[in-house]
């Protein structure tokens, strides 16, 4: 693909952000009810409040279990010429899974576009806090703030509707242009919420600021709360006090003209604090043959598909069958029994991809709701990744 066509599909003006949208069904979002040429007055109009830091604006759509779904792009160009080096397309999901006074903490799963199909890449942890939401680095704003800012030679700011996925929105546009950067951001002036944004780094290509040689672009898709059966029951006694699980397993790569080549793993969940439905941790990775393990920090959550509890009531209350079907990220969340890598009957939350492109199973004890069996298969990649809960303190 070359950069005029990249721009044309993904990279210049509003046509990008109505691609996604009109072409998926649409769940509530937080903008809703809304018919085209309806706005909401929201925060607009009201005075700014002063900035402290110590404290996140959170609206009120910033609950636990709240989704959001963004169409994802990027594209890095050779200097010297016209063709796409690398490029990306994905749905990011963006779940709301812990809220405290000072920060909120989403969590980040992307799924990646491999020759039109949606395939699991990653999931992450991204703890935001007022300086982010006031500097316009998440997915949220504080519109009032916005308005207490002044344009200047690199800033303009412009109040215009915008209409997306058959939806006009008050919407304000910040646009930033410096010699190594351009950036736009369009925000919702009744919610905050970002409905788009662009960003091009480098070195200009050709007549538009925003043709540089890196390039990516966001837009919002839909919003949904949590639908997940088991997010309003207490979470496990233990899950309150544990301080530390252990798992392993192996990551095996099947080759066509070879035998499979696996790769053993550890990983350790070192508990730091928890909270009412949700936990921080610190995570531990060592890999066979890897010299240093790799360590981040990362959540437990009742609203993050995969944690690692579910209430044991949940469990045994769940029917069989489909839990729902995403339309975002084109896959399908169902519940189902089975025996266990112990042979012990687990009830496992199934994540499975369109067209079979990736499953993963997350088995879970009926008794005390432990995550204690994982399996992901990638028949993209060609990938199986297994691991059991071989410790718990």
């Amino acid at each position: 693909m070359n950069r005029a066509s990249l721009r044309a599909v993904a990279l210049t003006s509003l046509t990008i952000f109505a691609l996604a949208s009109s072409a998926i069904a649409q769940p509530a979002n937080p903008l809703d009810p809304k018919k085209p040429g309806q706005t909401n007055p929201g925060q607009a109009g009201m005075d700014a409040p002063a900035v402290n830091l110590q404290k996140i604006f959170v609206p009120e759509f910033i609950k636990p279990g709240a989704t959001f779904y963004y169409d994802e792009r990027s594209g890095q160009f050779h200097q010297n010429s016209d063709q796409l080096n690398t490029g990306s397309v994905a749905v990011a999901r963006y779940t709301v899974v812990g809220v405290t006074e000072s920060q909120v903490y989403l969590v980040r799963t992307s799924y990646l576009n491999r020759n039109g199909v949606l395939v699991y890449s990653t999931s992450s942890l991204l703890p935001i806090n007022q300086m982010q939401v006031v500097g316009g680095a998440t997915i949220w704003t504080d519109i009032r703030v916005v308005d207490g800012m002044t344009p200047n030679k690199d800033l303009t700011i412009t109040n215009a509707p915008l209409t997306l996925g058959g939806a006009q929105y008050d919407c304000t546009t910040m646009d930033r242009v410096t010699r190594d950067a351009s950036a736009r951001q369009f925000w919702d002036r009744g919610t905050g919420l970002l409905l788009a944004a662009q960003l091009a780094t480098g070195r200009v290509l050709g007549k538009d600021l925003y043709d540089r040689e890196q390039t990516t672009s966001q837009q919002f898709i839909s919003h949904q709360p949590s639908s997940l059966p088991w997010r309003d029951d207490p979470q496990p006694d233990w899950s309150r006090t544990v301080k530390k699980m252990v798992y392993e397993g192996t990551n095996t790569l099947t080759q066509m003209n070879g035998p499979p080549i696996s790769t053993g793993y550890r990983g350790t969940l070192d508990f730091q604090q928890h909270f009412d439905g949700w936990s921080l941790f610190k995570q531990t990775t060592e890999m066979q043959w890897q010299q240093q393990p790799i360590v981040f920090p990362d959540i437990a959550s009742n609203w993050r598909i995969g944690n690692y509890w579910i209430s044991p009531d949940a469990l045994k209350r769940m029917q069989a069958g489909v839990i729902e079907e995403n339309a975002a990220t084109k896959t399908t969340l169902s519940y189902e029994l089975r025996q266990g890598p112990n042979n012990k009957p687990l009830g496992y939350i199934v994540e499975a991809g369109q067209n079979n492109s990736f499953a993963i199973y997350y088995g879970y004890d009926l008794d005390d709701g432990a995550l204690v069996h994982y399996f992901k298969t990638d028949t993209e990649s060609s990938t199986q990744t297994e691991s059991v809960l071989v410790g718990r303190e």
